[in-house]
């Protein structure tokens, strides 16, 4: 994906580059989305035949969500690393590590192991937020000459 949006970006198609960010994430959705409902849904099978033991189906039913996100953050990254924005990225990914962590340190407490699912999720939603806000300046507002 990354050579075609370079290319696009070098030629200034922004139309195309547009488009081929759409149809990245249409494509990442799609890969996601069965391997999170068979693990969410028939996860004690899966770690049956992985792992011989049902201990942790909750905790994989939990953890298996976030991972869309991680799936719909690939198209993103790519278009920021084609724009050049990787100052942006390293800033985001601090970022990321710190909300994380602070997120982690408040929810342990309260919820053990499962704060780290939801930490997971957290970062994963702050980094989605912060790099779709990145493309959408970049590609859909700024005018390229």
């Amino acid at each position: 994906m990354l050579p075609r949006l370079n290319r696009d970006i070098a030629y200034q198609r922004m139309n195309l580059l547009r488009r081929h960010i759409i149809v990245g994430m249409i494509a990442c959705f799609l890969i996601s989305l069965p391997f999170t409902l068979i693990f969410y849904f028939y996860g004690n099978v899966c770690l049956k035949l992985m792992y011989d033991t049902n201990q942790g189906y909750m905790y994989l039913k939990y953890m298996c969500i976030p991972f869309i996100l991680c799936y719909l953050q690939t198209p993103l990254s790519a278009t920021l690393q084609a724009l050049g924005k990787n100052q942006e990225m390293f800033v985001m990914s601090v970022f990321e590590v710190v909300i994380e962590f602070i997120c982690l340190i408040i929810l342990i407490p309260y919820y053990e192991v499962l704060s780290v699912g939801i930490v997971m999720l957290i970062g994963q939603l702050s980094t989605l937020v912060f790099s779709s806000f990145f493309v959408f300046n970049e590609v859909y507002k700024k005018r390229m000459p």
